[in-house]
């Protein structure tokens, strides 16, 4: 997929959006996220949606203390969050929660990374 319409978009709707150009992933990420990341990487990103709430996208070096953060356990993988509730990838889905939840109830909002892009994109407050 080519990010280029979102970053656009994002870096558009606040300039102080900023990604660097990367072609050099030296994480492990979900193979889902290793398109983005390898080609934008997140260095301050907060978006805002049509609700007024936010999404902040982490940069690859703050990945791995983000999964602890938030400690949903190994077969989840945090990347963003939506107004401080975590936004994961499993099983090539994306998916949320409620943060600070004893059980949390596991939301899918998206059947993959790109299908999400494209829900962010279209939920952007412009």
């Amino acid at each position: 997929m080519d990010y280029t319409e979102f970053i656009n978009a994002v870096i558009k709707q606040d300039a102080r959006n900023t990604f660097e150009r990367s072609g050099d992933i030296n994480l492990e990420l979900p193979i889902e996220l290793v398109p983005f990341y390898s080609q934008y990487v997140p260095v301050d990103v907060e978006i805002v949606l049509n609700d007024l709430t936010s999404v902040k996208l982490y940069p690859a070096n703050r990945l791995k203390s983000l999964q602890n953060e938030y400690n949903l356990g190994d077969k989840y993988f945090v990347f963003a969050t939506r107004e401080s509730d975590p936004i994961a990838i499993m099983d090539g889905k994306i998916l949320t929660c409620a943060h600070g939840s004893k059980l949390p109830q596991i939301e899918i909002i998206a059947s993959n990374f790109d299908a999400y892009i494209h829900e962010l994109l279209n939920a952007m407050k412009i």
